[in-house]
This record gives structure tokens, C-alpha cells and sequence, in this order.
């Protein structure tokens, strides 16, 4: 065996493993994600009740406001509730691609 050899089967051998768990959990999430996008978008653009609903859990959720005047506990709350807002739009823009898109709808909807 020529050192070349066994240079490229340590290198292979260092690699992980991929476990079927792993790629039953990859399936899943990827599963998910088309989920979330086929709930909130057509043909790549947000669906008009999408962007109703969107505008709505920003404004329920506080985002871009912020009150000194809140108790410990409001804060927690307000925290509890833009961080599922949050990991909403994280879900339906997984790379990225679509947060402009969403920030202009909705502004456009009169909620900010």
C-alpha cells in the first residue's frame, strides 16, 4: 500500500459518520420547512392571509418597541412571545432569502 493510499483512508476514515437517526431527523426538518412554506407562500410570494396573520403575531408580539415601563414579568412575557415570532419567520426563511419579503409585507399591511 503506497502512503497515498493510506493518507486518502485516513482521511476517510476520520470523517463522521452519518447515522440514519441523522437523516430521519434531516428528512423531518426539511419536511418541515416545506410546511411552513406551503402554509405562508404561492408560487414564491406571501400568500395575502399569510401576511395578515404575520402582521398581526408582529404586533402581538411587540416587535420594534421597546418600554422601560414593564414589570420583570411583562418583560418575560414579551420576551416569550416575540421569540415564537421570531423562530416563525426563521422557519419560513431558512437561508435568508425571503426576510425582506417578509419585513415589506408587513409593513405593508399597516403594522409595524
Amino acid at each position: 500500500m503506497s502512503d497515498e493510499a493510506g493518507w486518502y483512508g485516513a482521511v476517510n476514515s476520520a470523517r463522521p459518520k452519518t447515522t440514519a437517526s441523522e437523516i430521519f431527523k434531516a428528512k423531518k426538518l426539511r419536511r418541515l420547512y416545506a410546511a411552513y412554506n406551503a402554509l405562508f407562500f404561492e408560487n414564491g410570494k406571501l400568500k395575502p392571509d399569510a401576511q395578515l396573520v404575520l402582521a398581526d403575531l408582529n404586533d402581538a408580539a411587540g416587535m420594534g418597541e421597546m418600554s422601560s415601563a414593564l414589570s420583570d414579568q411583562e418583560l418575560r412575557d414579551l420576551f416569550g412571545r416575540r421569540k415564537i415570532v421570531l423562530h416563525l419567520i426563521n422557519r419560513l426563511d431558512r437561508d435568508g432569502t425571503k426576510r425582506d419579503q417578509l419585513t415589506q409585507a408587513i409593513r405593508e399591511s399597516g403594522h409595524e
